[in-house]
């Protein structure tokens, strides 16, 4: 197993309430309307959140997320997550600003799949799994835009 790491960020407006962008990033209930390929996920007695996505199949590689995080924050204007077991390691934070117009967003998010491939063939997977994950987060936070934007 080899794990592939992509990190993406973005910088971006949304009219919004500063608690509104909060809930999206950190309510595991709202966050779930907003990611791609989700199969179903589950909160746990702790609190955290298990998701588990649909199966992907991309150039011989079948791979199925199955990965629980653990949200944080300071229940105002920044948003962590990392993942505490399975088969996807991922971390990230928000930095939200309040401006007259809505909020701007400062997200960062890095992810990396366990995929099943030997460590040797990870150098000719790299790209092609860095590309595909950054395009599955590039669509996760258009779909939190869009959220955010039918709220108003």
């Amino acid at each position: 197993m080899a794990r592939i790491e992509a990190t993406q960020t973005a910088l971006f407006e949304v009219p919004a309430s500063l608690e509104e962008a909060y809930s999206a990033f950190a309510e595991p209930e709202i966050v779930k309307s907003s990611i791609i390929g989700l199969d179903r996920y589950e909160i746990l007695d702790n609190g955290d959140a298990r998701w588990i996505l649909k199966e992907k199949a991309e150039k011989g590689l079948r791979f199925r997320g199955d990965y629980t995080v653990r949200y944080g924050g300071n229940g105002a204007d920044k948003v962590n997550w990392y993942t505490v077991a399975g088969n996807i390691d991922t971390r990230g934070e928000v930095v939200l600003t309040r401006l007259s117009s809505g909020v701007r967003i400062d997200y960062r998010e890095t992810l990396a799949p366990d995929l099943p491939i030997p460590r040797l063939m990870a150098k000719v997977f790299k790209p092609i799994v860095a590309r595909e994950v950054r395009k599955d987060i590039d669509a996760y936070i258009e779909n939190v835009k869009r959220y955010l934007t039918s709220l108003r």
